[in-house]
């Protein structure tokens, strides 16, 4: 199957998503989650990613991000080859983590995409909390400043912090 053309323009807003492979957990430990976030952080330094929030479930994630530099598919092959890596070393295994290429939609910049960036207004957060079994992880969000750097972040788990 070939694939999707990208729209990728300096400037874009985008909506990525990307599930695991089976639905496996991809997030099994408060590292994962530190470790991806990470990523997401190198992403920011490396390749002007501006992340204005993500939502990481324990077998996909979502991520509201900008590219001031317009180089969407480097950076998605940056965050999920290196967490890849990182999660196939630490568990000694080999092979996709992710099911199939990253999800993308294309986001105006109103007002519902600002609003997205700020208390945690995201309704496919609500959603996917509802869909959550007692036995998997909760869901990890959270919203970074609107300045391209990755200080700033606001990070709940649901009752604690890191």
């Amino acid at each position: 199957m070939a694939l999707l053309l990208r729209i990728t323009f300096p400037g874009a807003f985008y909506h990525v998503t990307s599930r695991a492979n089976e639905r496996k957990a991809v997030f099994k430990s408060k590292r994962d989650l530190v470790k991806y976030l990470e990523y997401l952080e190198s992403a920011t330094i490396r390749y002007d990613a501006v992340i204005h929030s993500y939502c990481l479930m324990d077998n996909h994630y979502h991520l509201f991000l900008e590219t001031p530099s317009g180089n969407l598919p480097r950076i998605m092959r940056h965050i999920n080859g290196a967490y890849t890596t990182y999660f196939n070393a630490k568990r000694a295994r080999s092979g996709h983590l992710f099911q199939g290429h990253y999800m993308v939609i294309l986001v105006d910049k109103d007002a519902r995409s600002r609003r997205m960036t700020r208390g945690h207004d995201w309704s496919l957060t609500i959603t996917m909390r509802e869909t959550f079994t007692p036995y998997s992880l909760p869901a990890f969000t959270g919203a970074f400043d609107l300045t391209p750097m990755f200080t700033g972040v606001t990070m709940a788990f649901h009752g604690g912090s890191l």
